[in-house]
């Protein structure tokens, strides 16, 4: 079961009787207890069997892999021929964006009529238009500054009924669950302008 590559805590190996197979690997979680391997197909790059691995884990083993598919297939040959060689160290790029960034609400304001902008402590800034939050469209320019932010991601009016999550002006509403308990123990409220 020669190592051909790893990658943190993923070990990509080949078992000598797949040589008869195109190129593939397999790819196993060392951490894990259960170390049922993965098998991923190199040309074209797919997943054959996915294992133990975790829907993460096989994006991570997919990018590796097709980033450095050729060196891969040179191990692999070298191997075949029976040469030994130390197993390839595998490295990702970090990611770019904002995906793993919590959106957390400094202020809000609205800018024009019709609309409302959130600043997040991050320095982006949403701007949403009112027709999708009609209890806010309602209140009158100094109803809307007697707003309060609770635990940086919940914003409610004094003079309005309605709870708004941050989720909910960035479009996954249906994503978010509301954990009122949370919001009950003392959240930490930021007050607007009275």
């Amino acid at each position: 079961m020669p190592k051909i590559a790893f990658y943190k805590y993923l070990m990509f190996f080949i078992v000598s009787y797949d040589l008869r197979e195109r190129f593939h690997l397999h790819v196993v979680n060392t951490k894990g207890r259960d170390t049922l391997a993965a098998k991923i197909w190199l040309d074209p790059l797919e997943i054959s069997e996915k294992g133990h691995l975790s829907k993460s884990e096989l994006r991570i083993a997919l990018k590796l892999i097709g980033k450095n598919r050729d060196e891969i297939k040179n191990k692999i040959r070298s191997f075949a021929k029976g040469e030994k060689s130390k197993p390839l160290s595998l490295k990702l790029n970090k990611m770019e964006g904002i995906n793993r960034i919590s959106p957390i609400i400094d202020k809000i304001d609205f800018p024009e009529k019709g609309s409302i902008r959130i600043y997040l402590k991050d320095g982006r800034k949403l701007i949403t238009p009112l027709k999708f939050f009609p209890s806010i469209k309602r209140l009158n320019d100094k109803q809307r500054k007697q707003y309060h932010i609770a635990d940086g991601q919940i914003l409610f009016f004094d003079k309005c009924d309605e709870i708004f999550h941050i989720e909910q002006f960035l479009g996954k509403e249906q994503q978010y669950r509301y954990h009122f308990s949370t919001v009950a123990a003392e959240p930490k409220v930021k007050y607007g302008k009275k």
